[in-house]
C-alpha cells in the first residue's frame, strides 16, 4: 500500500463507523482514510463517561500517531457525551464529532431520537436538543441498544433481511405512544443506519435522518489522496468480535479487499500513554 496522503481518521466500536467511510468515499472519493473499528470497547453504551473518554482518547491518539489530523468521532455517545474533553486534550488535532440532526429533525414535527443507552439517558443530550428544538417542538429518546448488539454487530442486518425487519418491527412496537407517533426519528448511533432499510418497511410514513452526510460535507476533506482505506481492529474475543469475523462482514457488504489489522490493546494504551 502507499503511503497515505492527508488521511482523515474514523473510529467507534465496531462495523456501524464503516457507513461513514462510504460517506466519505461518496463524496470524496480520492480521500484517504483510517479507519478503526475498537470492539474491544464495544458496546459503548453501557460505559461511564470517564470510561468514554479513555476509549475516545486512546482511539484518538492511535490515529494521530498514524498520520490522521482531522478525525471523525463516530461514535454519538463519545460526542454528545466526552468531546469537550476530547478536543481539550487534543488540541492540535481537528475532532469532527456526529450529533443529532435536531433541527432537520424539528422541521417535520415532533421526533425521537434513537441511541445507545449511554446517549441517551445523558443530560447533556437533553439540553443538546433543548437548545436546538422550537418550544412546540416535542423530542422524545429510545434506546436502541438492543438492536444494535442482535443485529449490527452480529451481521444479522445482512445475512438475514426478514429477521432484521421482524425485529424491528418488534422494536418499535414496545416504544411508547409518544416515540411511536413521531414523524421522524434521528439514526443517532453510527450503526443505526445500516438498518435504515428495515425501519423504512416498518413505518413507510415516517422519516428516518442519518447524520453522517451533513457531517462529512462539512468538513470540506482535502480529497487529495488516492482514495486508499488503512483499516485496523481490535478484538473482543469474549463476544467473538475476531478480526476474521470483522473481514466477514466486511466482504458481505462488498469490502473483501478490506483487510483490517489487529491491534492489541496495549498498544492503543501505549499511544495514549501521557496524554491528560
Amino acid at each position: 500500500m502507499d503511503q497515505l496522503v492527508n488521511p482523515v481518521g474514523i473510529f467507534d466500536a465496531g462495523i456501524g463507523s464503516f457507513g461513514i467511510v462510504e460517506t466519505v468515499k461518496k463524496h470524496c472519493p480520492n480521500q484517504d482514510i483510517i479507519w478503526l473499528a475498537d470492539r474491544a470497547s464495544f458496546p459503548l453504551g453501557k460505559k461511564t463517561p470517564d470510561q468514554l473518554f479513555e476509549t475516545g482518547r486512546k482511539c484518538v491518539s492511535f490515529l494521530h500517531s498514524h498520520g490522521a489530523d482531522k478525525i471523525i468521532v463516530a461514535a454519538n455517545v463519545l460526542t454528545m457525551v466526552v468531546m469537550e474533553r476530547l478536543q481539550k486534550a487534543f488540541p492540535e488535532l481537528e475532532l469532527y464529532g456526529v450529533t443529532p440532526p435536531v433541527k432537520r429533525a424539528a422541521e417535520y414535527g415532533d421526533f425521537c431520537i434513537l441511541g445507545v443507552e449511554a446517549m441517551v439517558k445523558d443530560p447533556k443530550l437533553r439540553e443538546f436538543v433543548l437548545h436546538l428544538k422550537p418550544p412546540p417542538i416535542k423530542a422524545s429518546f429510545a434506546n436502541a441498544s438492543p438492536l444494535i448488539d442482535e443485529l449490527v454487530e452480529t451481521g444479522v442486518f445482512v445475512s438475514d433481511p426478514a429477521k432484521t425487519e421482524a425485529r424491528v418491527r418488534d422494536f418499535i412496537g414496545n416504544l411508547t405512544p409518544q416515540q411511536r407517533k413521531v414523524a421522524a426519528y434521528t439514526l443517532s448511533s453510527t450503526h443505526l443506519p445500516w438498518l435504515r432499510f428495515a425501519f423504512e418497511r416498518v413505518c413507510p410514513d415516517t422519516v428516518f435522518l442519518d447524520p453522517a452526510e451533513e457531517l462529512v460535507l462539512e468538513m470540506k476533506l482535502p480529497n487529495d489522496g488516492s482514495g486508499q482505506i488503512s483499516a485496523f481492529t481490535t478484538e473482543n474475543t469474549e463476544l467473538g468480535m475476531t478480526q476474521p469475523e470483522l473481514k466477514k462482514m466486511l466482504e458481505l457488504i462488498g469490502y473483501s479487499h478490506i483487510e483490517p489489522n489487529i491491534v492489541p490493546q496495549t498498544e492503543l494504551n501505549l499511544n495514549s500513554h501521557g496524554i491528560a
